[in-house]
């Protein structure tokens, strides 16, 4: 893969660099998936009770769906979309559509008949918002949102518990995606300034990690704002 030659080494895994939104104020950084993968993984893994290979999670997540993000300009960043197995972070300003984005993936993951974990850290998800957005796309918003469960996380510790429901929910057992919006907020207001750094950092590391070795060998989709 093009993008993964460079990639530059980050709180221990590498992130690859996949373009900004040119004449535009966001962008995007694909954080894992091709040859970027978490270093944590291991040889095997268990996926509902059962151990699986690493080239069984590959093929999993090569059969993923693709899922839109809404915006053509990001699809060809992306190769077509969100895919299975990748972890996707769209970074910018505030109040310049990060939430929006993260509101149109999952409507088009719901689109396809699968559920979405929604972690909203910012209290900002509104439920009317996407049913709008659905509708002016022609599609039943009500019935999508259906399919999307709405995580509330104040706090960096119930953020890392949302991130595991995918595996103790049943509704969620169909999960084809993970979208975190803001997932740096909560570390950043627990552990402010510069002498809380190295914790900050070394948290939120342990975190996106987790998220990358679940979106790869679950053959998950995972953005992040």
């Amino acid at each position: 893969m093009q993008n993964c030659q460079r990639s530059l080494r980050l709180r221990g895994w590498r992130r690859s660099h996949v373009g900004l939104l040119q004449g535009g104020p966001l962008g995007v950084k694909k954080l894992s998936g091709g040859c970027a993968t978490p270093r944590v993984l291991s040889a095997s893994s268990e996926r509902g009770g059962r151990t699986i290979t690493l080239g069984e999670a590959v093929e999993l997540s090569r059969g993923s769906p693709v899922i839109s993000s809404g915006s053509a300009a990001i699809d060809s960043l992306l190769q077509g979309g969100y895919r299975g197995g990748e972890l996707v972070e769209v970074y910018g300003e505030s109040n310049t559509g990060k939430t929006q984005l993260a509101m149109q993936a999952a409507l088009s993951c719901a689109a396809r008949d699968s559920s979405v974990l929604f972690i909203d850290t910012e209290g900002t998800f509104r439920p009317e918002r996407m049913d709008a957005i659905a509708r002016a796309k022609g599609l039943d918003g009500r019935e999508l949102l259906r399919k999307v469960y709405r995580m509330r996380a104040a706090d960096a510790s119930s953020q890392i518990e949302a991130s595991r429901l995918v595996h103790t929910k049943a509704e969620l057992a169909g999960c084809r995606m993970i979208v975190v919006d803001t997932v740096t907020k909560n570390f950043s207001v627990e552990y402010p300034g510069s002498k809380n750094l190295m914790r900050r950092q070394g948290l939120l590391s342990v975190y996106l990690s987790g998220l990358a070795r679940d979106a790869f060998l679950m053959g998950r989709a995972v953005l992040l704002t």
